[in-house]
């Protein structure tokens, strides 16, 4: 997981990426936020193709703040804590 920075200040965008060695190897991965599954909204986006994974928060939220995760059956892929500050 590539995060260049674990902490983040309100209303920024936060980009995690994944690359793996092979194709299609992230085929069964999805992306959890505290254990909770993430889905497209308005703020999230989820990009996926043959061999990266990426994740983009727009417009942060202190309720942003947490361990994100890429994760399937067999493996988990996890950030360390972000942190996000009020602005």
């Amino acid at each position: 997981i590539d995060l260049p920075q674990d902490t983040f200040y309100e209303n920024e965008t936060l980009r995690i990426d994944c690359q793996f060695p092979q194709p299609n190897l992230n085929q069964d991965y999805r992306w959890y936020k505290d254990n909770q599954l993430l889905l497209p909204n308005n703020r999230v986006e989820i990009r996926k193709d043959a061999i990266n994974d990426s994740l983009v928060i727009h417009q942060l939220q202190l309720s942003d703040a947490g361990v994100y995760e890429l994760k399937n059956s067999k493996n988990i892929l996890r950030t360390p804590p972000i942190r996000i500050l009020p602005a």
